[in-house]
């Protein structure tokens, strides 16, 4: 028991910093997607949101976590001869890697978890709170000039009269190539909220404008100019705020399950249902099969000095997300069974990794 207490105490340590530098660098960096994305919608929205990204982030980072400690920590027992001592003193390898083995499966458990209650929830919570901002937008407006960003929409307007936006200035781009698709300038506009077609309403009064449309062919800018006394823009949530509509993601089990047995319960077709059903279950494997992998390259990387198993634990890293992200789009397009899409990366994975325990036990 001290063996493996010291092997698991070397494997947490190593895990431990490598989750808390991963998950900051991630979280850093989605935070600042969601405050170009979402600025319109304020910070109260923002500081909101920001507590529900830390479970997705953690779902992405303790696999990558898992691996690197693996790989580091028996790439640092083999470097310091401390596996070469454990073979003299007649101790079989594989007491010294059940830590490992051990902590991947908690860990396993513990992203099960995550992928199918928590991570949903929290998509759920913020599409509830991007509802929510947009609601207060329209029935609690700032005063005064301002500027609204929000996702591929910019809306300006120099004041609020009665509930009616003044002097408007509105552009939208288009989400795929980035230009203007719509510039519109109105004396006022007046916004409605449709919850069951998941749309703001956009009613423009007394205004010019002009629509950009791409020529599919050339690729040029064909112009379109309006001029109109009321004009009504439909702004579908689902586009300007990805948050806001009911997607895969934000789906429970229950509701992933029954909507694919059952025809018409879901505008997804069945495949793209299990497909996101079975993801959750196998990228939740991802700590467990990434670190069988990872320890026996970091054992047997011992020529190359401690740090020799993290270049080493690249390989299955590559291997299995190359996979993995081949097999999901596969599944979602119906090209094979959602469940050989979503199983195939990890099982031909923990196989491949099979000679390389052969090869430690055996040597």
């Amino acid at each position: 028991m001290i063996l493996q207490r010291y092997v698991l105490r070397e494997l947490l340590v190593t895990f431990s910093l490598t989750l808390v530098t991963l998950t900051l660098i991630l979280f850093i960096g989605i935070t600042a997607h969601q405050l170009h994305l979402y600025r319109g919608l304020g910070l109260a929205f923002l500081a909101e949101a920001m507590p529900f990204t830390v479970p997705f982030v953690l779902a992405i980072s303790i696999p990558f976590a898992g691996v690197v400690a693996a790989a580091l920590a028996y790439g640092r027992l083999a470097a310091d001869r401390e596996i070469d001592a454990v073979r003299a003193c007649g101790i079989h390898l594989a007491r010294v890697m059940a830590p490992g083995m051990l902590l991947g499966l908690f860990l396993t458990f513990f992203c099960l978890y995550l992928n199918h209650v928590l991570v949903p929830y929290c998509h759920l919570r913020k599409r509830e709170l991007a509802l929510r901002s947009v609601e207060t937008f329209i029935t609690s407006p700032a005063w005064g000039n301002h500027n609204i960003s929000i996702g591929h929409c910019e809306f300006h307007y120099t004041s609020v009269e009665e509930g009616d936006f003044r002097g408007i200035t509105f552009v939208q781009y288009d989400p795929e190539t980035g230009r203007i698709s719509e510039l519109l300038f109105a004396e006022k506009c007046r916004f409605a909220l449709d919850s069951d077609e998941n749309c703001l309403v956009a009613e423009f009064r007394n205004g010019t404008g002009m629509k950009y449309t791409p020529d599919r062919k050339t690729g040029a800018m064909a112009e379109d100019a309006i001029i109109f006394e009321k004009y009504e823009e439909p702004l579908f949530l689902d586009k300007i705020i990805p948050e806001s509509s009911k997607t895969l993601s934000n789906m429970t089990d229950d509701e992933l399950f029954f909507s694919s047995r059952m025809q018409g319960w879901s505008k997804y077709q069945p495949h793209k249902l299990l497909t996101e059903l079975y993801r959750r279950t196998s990228f939740s494997f991802a700590p467990l099969v990434l670190m069988l992998a990872a320890a026996p390259l970091g054992v047997l990387a011992r020529p190359g000095g401690k740090l020799a198993g993290v270049g080493l634990a690249v390989l299955p890293m590559l291997v299995f997300y190359m996979l993995y992200a081949l097999g999901q789009t596969l599944g979602l397009r119906g090209a094979v069974p959602p469940e050989v899409a979503m199983w195939g990366a990890p099982a031909l994975l923990a196989a491949l990794s099979l000679p390389f325990y052969d090869r430690i036990f055996t040597r």
